[in-house]
C-alpha cells in the first residue's frame, strides 16, 4: 500500500529511508528453530514456520523488491523492543529488552 501510494504522488523509492526494527521471538522455547533466509523466494519464506523470523525475512524481500533500501534494522533475537521515533529529525532510538533463559 504504501509503494502504491509513493507511486501515486511520483515518489521515488531512493527518496526514503527505510528503518526496520522487530520480529524478536516472544516464545523461543516453542516450536522448531527454523530460521527464512530473507534472499529466499517469496514462497519459501511464507513456508517458514517461525513467524518472527519470518516477519523480517518478508519485510526485507518486500523493500528490495519495490526498490527500497533498507538502511539500518535492529531484528531478530528473543524478547521485545522498545522504539521511540522522533518525526522531526528522522533519529530512531531502540531498547531490545531479551529474554533470559528461565522465560524459555
Amino acid at each position: 500500500m504504501f509503494f502504491r501510494e509513493a507511486v501515486r504522488y511520483d515518489a521515488n523509492p531512493k527518496d526514503f529511508i527505510v528503518k526496520v526494527f522487530g520480529g524478536g521471538n516472544m516464545f523461543p522455547g516453542m516450536g522448531k528453530k527454523i530460521t527464512c533466509n530473507p534472499d529466499s523466494p517469496r514462497d519459501e519464506i511464507h513456508a517458514c514456520t517461525n513467524v518472527s523470523c519470518k516477519n523480517t525475512a518478508i519485510v526485507h524481500s518486500l523493500a528490495a523488491t519495490y526498490g527500497f533500501s533498507v538502511e539500518t534494522h535492529d531484528t531478530g533475537g528473543t524478547g521485545h523492543r522498545q522504539v521511540i521515533f522522533d518525526i522531526g529529525s528522522g533519529h530512531v532510538w531502540v531498547r531490545h529488552s531479551k529474554l533470559h533463559e528461565s522465560h524459555q
